[in-house]
């Protein structure tokens, strides 16, 4: 969870465009100046609701712990907000240059990705939006992976259509939101297969592999 706030929340400060999933929130909280990680919280509790709503009679009492985890990750979002602040303020990189953000957006990217491999592979409490997107994708008959990039493009179209109607030009939207739709999933990938059975092994998952 923390390594995926992080991720997020350094993605914000590349005035680049923000991840898909939280570019709602974003862009609302520029137009009408509120509280990202507030309107970050509101928006993975409709999550939630949404999945709870759309698995039907398979679902478990356990998903509703996906409440108090949209809580604590919104406070982690608000304290990576206000600290990567601070950070760039004393390094004087108030205004980053443009290698500078891109840079930061890799680190973002490779952070969001790592995040969603391990909260995913620990089998707990999974991310409203990751619980959402395989909700989704079980009912259109397809994979985790389908779920996702329709919830991502949903979101943006949603992002721009307010950005739009409530200031006529597009916010949180750009270059980095398409990195983060492409590559995000390729970092997950790779993680998965340099350290996945590790992690699975480690926490009790999957049997230790007996070398012959």
């Amino acid at each position: 969870m923390i390594i995926l706030a992080c991720g997020i929340s350094l993605n914000t400060k590349t005035d680049l465009g923000v991840s898909p999933l939280i570019s709602m929130p974003f862009a609302v909280s520029q137009i009408w100046h509120l509280n990202f990680a507030f309107l970050a919280f509101l928006m993975y509790t409709a999550f939630t609701i949404l999945e709870i709503f759309l698995e039907g009679d398979s679902r478990k009492w356990t998903d509703w712990l996906q409440l108090p985890f949209s809580l604590a990750f919104s406070l982690l979002l608000q304290f990576f907000d206000t600290g990567f602040d601070v950070l760039l303020q004393s390094l004087g990189l108030t205004d980053p240059s443009l290698a500078a953000r891109f840079v930061m957006l890799a680190i973002a990217v490779m952070m969001t990705g790592i995040g969603v491999s391990m909260s995913v592979n620990m089998k707990l409490i999974p991310n409203p939006a990751d619980g959402l997107a395989k909700v989704v994708g079980e009912r259109c008959k397809r994979n985790l992976g389908f779920g996702k990039n329709l919830i991502d493009i949903t979101s943006v179209a949603i992002t721009c259509c307010i950005g739009m109607l409530a200031s006529g030009s597009i916010i949180g939207v750009g270059i980095g939101t398409l990195a983060a739709m492409i590559c995000v999933g390729r970092c997950i990938f790779a993680f998965n297969y340099m350290f996945r059975d590790k992690m699975l092994q480690a926490a009790g998952l999957a049997e230790p592999k007996v070398i012959k």
